[in-house]
């Protein structure tokens, strides 16, 4: 029963890390748009900053 417990400790631990690290994932592809995003409106206003 112990040995159960660990095992599925063990599964649960991963599964935890493998989400951390997707969101992390995402949230550096969402924060690259955004920078992208960002320095093209700063090219289409001729790099004027809107009140940032």
């Amino acid at each position: 029963l112990m040995i159960g417990q660990r095992e599925a400790l063990g599964v649960i631990d991963r599964e935890v890390e493998d989400q951390e690290s997707s969101a992390q994932k995402t949230l550096a592809e969402v924060q690259d748009i955004l920078s992208g995003a960002y320095e093209d409106a700063r090219t289409i206003l001729g790099g004027e900053e809107g009140g940032a």
